[in-house]
């Protein structure tokens, strides 16, 4: 059964991603390549393997072409969290701290940041210098093309239009169901979670408990700091 991203099978982990395989740039063309997988074999079996082989990054490719991930999965493996309290002469600090990890994260942010669409959107600067300009360039980046439209074909070959002019028509994003492996990331962290601190007043000599309502001033703050490598926003989202 396929969930957006992921895919669950029988005597496989739940929410196993499922999605192309990122194979870098093609040094000659500078668009992005995937591995191409035994579209046969699947059909036949339902699992999925290479055939050693790469092909365009295109939104048809990503979609035949996606690969169990069988060592990453949305769903986290394990969470929890602890409290702690400190006193000391009337003051009061108590911090909670909760955690969560074994999972990955697909992180779109990065997606709308590394394609330049149609414009209007905001490139990563990690781009400069490092996309792909003429033919035997080794990048980490592809080519930066207008509507992330190539004109290379799902087959790998040039298409040009009547007048000889290239035909950009093979859209290369990957978004909804043509997603890549390469934007997926551990979404392991742990997170302060609350900081309380207070101070009581001491009661006068002679207060009975019982009738006394002790007087304190408390200040509290949520979500302070989290601590993780994902680098896109909210991992626990």
């Amino acid at each position: 059964m396929n969930s957006g991203l992921t895919r669950n099978i029988s005597g496989k982990r739940l929410s196993t991603y499922f999605v192309s395989e990122y194979a870098g740039v093609d040094p000659q063309t500078g668009i992005p390549l995937i591995y191409e997988i035994d579209r046969d074999y699947f059909n036949q079996t339902g699992q999925t393997r290479k055939t050693g082989n790469v092909i365009p990054a295109s939104r048809a490719n990503m979609q035949n072409h996606r690969i169990m991930q069988d060592d990453k999965t949305g769903l986290p493996t394990f969470f929890g969290g602890f409290t702690n309290t400190f006193s000391f002469k009337g003051l009061e600090l108590l911090a909670l701290f909760t955690f969560q990890g074994g999972n990955y994260l697909y992180d779109n942010a990065e997606v709308g940041n590394l394609y330049v669409g149609q414009g209007g959107g905001t490139l990563r600067r990690e781009l400069i210098g490092n996309t792909w300009q003429q033919p035997g360039d080794v990048t980490k980046y592809p080519r930066l093309m207008w509507n992330n439209a190539y004109n290379i074909n799902n087959d790998g070959n040039p298409v040009f239009n009547a007048n000889g002019t290239p035909n950009n028509n093979t859209s290369y994003f990957p978004g909804g169901n043509q997603p890549l492996d390469r934007f997926l990331y551990k979404g392991d962290f742990i997170r302060l979670r609350t900081v309380q601190l207070a101070y009581n007043v001491p009661r006068r000599a002679g207060q009975s408990p019982q009738t006394a309502r002790p007087a304190g001033v408390r200040v509290s703050g949520n979500n302070l700091l989290t601590f993780t490598s994902f680098r896109g926003w909210d991992p626990s989202s």
